[in-house]
């Protein structure tokens, strides 16, 4: 254990900025690091993300191969009238279809659109494995 602090010191002081990048990253770790979804070529997989469609916010998306996958908005659903909190919102729908073998990269952003953009106030990133 002393050695390892030792060892994390003398890297402290060897390489300061990529120290505190890495304790940064530990305290507020990225979830945009990505979930894992497999899916057959032809197929299709829903992926539903909580909405914020209440306050405005809605979900986008980009592809990083889109010749491997194809994403389709599909709608919004929202829960019943027995809700138990007043504005709640649904999820919003995606159908993501393999359309060849191989591996890319979904990445969501939830924003509102009209502030030119947006910033993202959450992101969901979904590493594809279409086999």
């Amino acid at each position: 254990m002393k050695l390892l602090c030792l060892i994390i010191v003398a890297q402290f002081y060897a390489f300061p900025d990529s120290i505190l990048h890495v304790l940064n990253s530990v305290k507020n770790p990225d979830k945009t690091e990505g979930k894992i979804l497999r899916i057959k070529k032809d197929s299709t997989v829903v992926i539903n993300l909580k909405s914020l469609s209440t306050s405005g916010y809605t979900w986008s998306y980009s592809v990083e191969d889109s010749s491997i996958v194809q994403v389709e908005k599909k709608d919004n659903e929202f829960p019943s009238s027995r809700s138990k909190h007043v504005g709640d919102s649904g999820v919003e729908v995606f159908a993501v279809k393999g359309l060849r073998s191989g591996e890319t990269k979904i990445r969501f952003e939830q924003r509102r659109p009209w502030k030119n953009g947006g910033k993202s106030i959450k992101n969901e990133t979904y590493n594809v494995i279409v086999y």
